[in-house]
């Protein structure tokens, strides 16, 4: 059930307000006829864990996948990169680089999963140039739930 309230009504009545959004309901806020704020409960987060490897075989990288690419590539020179490229190593990514904490803090699902534009962007890149396999497109797997 959904309640609507003024400002000085919600200043009146927020103990019962808090009450009824801990109970579940939503409780909208106006100013001058207008929608401002809702007031609704918390949901709290599972404490499930993620789980290492679940899409175990989706990815595999070269054993040079970290190391910076050539100066010809940043400056749009023609270069053949194919014949200093290593094959791919088939292998998943290497969680035993990962701290205990790194990995512990990756399983945790109370934790948000971030990935920047410049990581997509650069793993596009090696995708492209063959330094990084995966099972299915890349715009595909960051659709994909973690869990």
């Amino acid at each position: 059930m959904t309640q609507t309230v003024s400002v000085d009504e919600a200043q009146d009545k927020l103990p019962d307000l808090l009450a009824q959004a801990l109970a579940g309901n939503e409780v909208t806020i106006t100013e001058h006829g207008t929608p401002v704020a809702r007031l609704v409960p918390v949901v709290a987060h599972s404490k499930k864990k993620r789980v290492a490897g679940l899409n175990r075989g989706t990815i595999s990288s070269s054993e040079d996948f970290d190391e910076s690419l050539a100066v010809e590539f940043w400056l749009g020179q023609e270069c053949d990169f194919c014949s200093t490229l290593t094959s791919s190593s088939g292998g998943q990514t290497n969680q035993k680089k990962l701290s205990r904490a790194a990995l512990s803090a990756l399983e945790d699902e109370a934790n948000e999963l971030l990935l920047s534009v410049a990581s997509v962007w650069e793993m596009q890149i090696k995708i492209q140039l063959g330094k990084l396999k995966l099972s299915l497109p890349l715009k595909e797997l960051l659709k994909r739930p973690t869990t």
